[in-house]
């Protein structure tokens, strides 16, 4: 959510737009990171089947997901989906939705990398 501070001198003289008194909607942005060996596209349409599966998610606009970066352990992935509902919060709503993508990943044998360490022994 954006919250925008108005000085008391433009409220009074100058026109103030607010996009958000009649819309509700708003992005739910989620980031998650797969391995390099498994394959982005079969991620994405797991992810995307999470989100649409999941009640508090509308279908217009559509979730979708973007490549977001190639990272040192993974590949970054960017989860767009909207809600109309932010009063009822996000915190719940996000952990569902990585709850089901960390069950969907593992039955679609896709790998979300972790650091690996190196121990050297003398």
């Amino acid at each position: 959510m954006v919250e925008v501070l108005i000085p008391n001198e433009q409220l009074l003289t100058s026109e103030i737009t607010n996009l958000t008194f009649s819309n509700t909607t708003v992005k739910i942005p989620l980031d998650i990171q797969i391995s390099y060996e498994s394959s982005i596209d079969k991620a994405m349409e797991v992810i995307l089947k999470v989100c649409r599966a999941e009640d508090r998610v509308i279908q217009d606009p559509e979730p979708n997901v973007y490549v977001k970066e190639f990272a040192d352990s993974g590949i970054n992935l960017h989860i767009a989906c909207f809600v109309i509902d932010p009063n009822k919060g996000f915190l719940e709503l996000k952990s569902d939705i990585y709850r089901s993508i960390f069950e969907e990943f593992k039955s679609n044998n896709i790998e979300i990398p972790y650091p690996h360490r190196v121990s050297i022994t003398k």
